[in-house]
């Protein structure tokens, strides 16, 4: 396994379930001596470059790092998947006996090879509960001056309906670097409020359960020299896993998973589309 065992570490509550733990990765010096030059990164996913499979150099690097083949090898794995649901198995029984969850994922099939891949994120799927499974994903990126502002999710966010479990971990300590930090929220009277702040520290993770109530973000960075280095992994389905919230006043909290009247939707969808037609 590439990272020691979470098994026992305590999973916070508040304001989600979570857990944030040091000294995570097994092959950390390695990895952290190896992680790729800035030049090697392809275009932004999360940030500012970002690696994913089968991006070209991704595998290079894979073929060429025996601690890069290693964790590929672990987080493309049934093990990977189990791991975060057995982590997660009591909370994850309370949203499924509460309906927040939509299917059980304990039950699903487990599809261990790569699906999504980087012209292919699903976000909103039309894979239908009967053909659902779970999928393990795997980004090693970069983040530069203004990293959580101008992406890394854009501000306060949940991921969408089809994650299951998020993972950050950080490689490296930069000391001069001003922001970065992941921050979890609460919500008071319809308003984020910071609840738990985790340094951008070298081999430190934070992995949480995505619920409707998952809100975070990233600080976003002020300064920095160099570059904020890290790894998202992520537990996802093929099919929307979560039931959206009732209350549209939170579901527009989440930003992706907002869903906005019919109409309002075909304008925006027109709109994506025009932008897209004249390449902006």
């Amino acid at each position: 396994m590439a990272i020691r065992s979470v098994a026992h570490d305590e999973v916070i509550t508040a304001p989600y379930p979570h857990v944030a733990t040091a000294d995570t990765l097994v092959d950390y010096d390695a990895l952290n001596a190896g992680f790729p030059a800035e030049d090697r990164f392809g275009p932004q996913i999360r940030m500012h470059g970002d690696l994913t499979h089968p991006d070209p150099e991704y595998i290079r690097l894979t073929e060429e790092d025996p601690s890069y083949a290693r964790l590929h090898e672990w987080v493309y794995s049934t093990g990977f998947v189990t791991t975060f649901l057995e982590l997660f198995d009591s909370e994850i029984e309370k949203y499924v006996v509460s309906g927040d969850l939509l299917m059980d994922p304990r039950t699903l099939p487990i599809r261990p090879e790569p699906y999504e891949k980087r012209e292919e994120l699903i976000g909103y799927s039309n894979v239908t509960k009967e053909e659902a499974f779970l999928f393990p994903r795997l980004d090693i990126g970069i983040g530069k001056l203004n990293y959580g502002l101008v992406n890394g999710g854009g501000g306060v966010h949940v991921d969408n309906l089809t994650r299951l479990v998020s993972i950050l971990v950080y490689i490296d300590d930069n000391p001069d670097m001003v922001g970065g930090e992941h921050r979890l929220y609460r919500v008071e009277d319809y308003t984020p409020v910071i609840d738990k702040i985790y340094p951008a520290r070298g081999n430190f993770m934070v992995a949480s359960l995505q619920s409707n109530r998952a809100l975070h973000d990233v600080n976003p960075v002020t300064a920095i020299k160099g570059v904020r280095k890290g790894m998202y992994m992520a537990v996802s389905c093929s099919a929307e896993i979560w039931r959206p919230d009732p209350d549209v006043r939170l579901q527009k909290l989440t930003k992706s998973r907002y869903r906005p009247p019919a109409a309002i939707q075909a304008l925006r969808d027109v709109r994506k589309f025009a932008r897209k037609a004249i390449g902006l």
